[in-house]
């Protein structure tokens, strides 16, 4: 079963800066990452001083620095290694939107519970679990795997419209409570007693 505390990344507050996006994850091709960059690019154009704080590790790092300088996103991209989670939990509060823009291989996407969890919207691909966990344009966005080009438009939207970032946090907000320990420590209990 796949749970959280979701008092621990809940703020107390949520701000909306209309420019920070956030990738949660292992360094890996199939974690998309390169599709993330590719779609920020245009997500630059748009918005000039957006910021993507990619944390994390793995063999794709070095290709990830190569596409940034490749891309001329140097200003506009930080890669930070893997966090202690009392700073994991404060990246995600204080960003304005989540991104996994996963290939394949995405079972059921932690880090989008984390994310909801944080009042941070989410966007993700339509890559293996993230539809069960995603009502697209209700409690995050789902797009299309691979898509840059939507992949941007998204991030665009939610970065220049706070009242939908609202509205999506708060229902994303409501609907991760379902995945609370405490709720779910109550469902297996009574799988035992039955």
């Amino acid at each position: 079963m796949n749970a959280i505390n979701v008092n621990e990344f809940s703020p107390e507050v949520k701000t909306f800066d209309g420019k920070s996006v956030l990738f949660v994850g292992r360094f890996t091709y199939r974690k998309g990452i390169h599709i993330l960059l590719e779609a920020f690019q245009k997500v630059k154009q748009k918005i000039e001083n957006a910021h993507l704080m990619l944390v994390g590790s793995g063999y794709f790092s070095s290709i990830a620095d190569l596409l940034i300088r490749a891309l001329n996103l140097s200003k506009n991209v930080s890669i930070i290694g893997q966090v202690k989670k009392e700073k994991l939990i404060e990246i995600y509060q204080n960003s304005h939107v989540f991104v996994l823009p996963s290939l394949y291989g995405e079972s059921f996407g932690i880090v989008l519970l984390e994310a909801m969890a944080s009042k941070t919207p989410v966007i993700a691909s339509d890559s293996g679990g993230t539809k069960e966990l995603i009502k697209n344009e209700k409690t995050g966005f789902i797009v299309k795997k691979g898509d840059a080009e939507e992949l941007s438009e998204k991030i665009v939207e939610l970065l220049l419209d706070q009242n939908l970032s609202k509205k999506i946090s708060t229902a994303a907000f409501r609907e991760v409570k379902k995945y609370d320990w405490k709720n779910i420590a109550k469902k297996i209990e009574a799988v035992y007693r039955w």
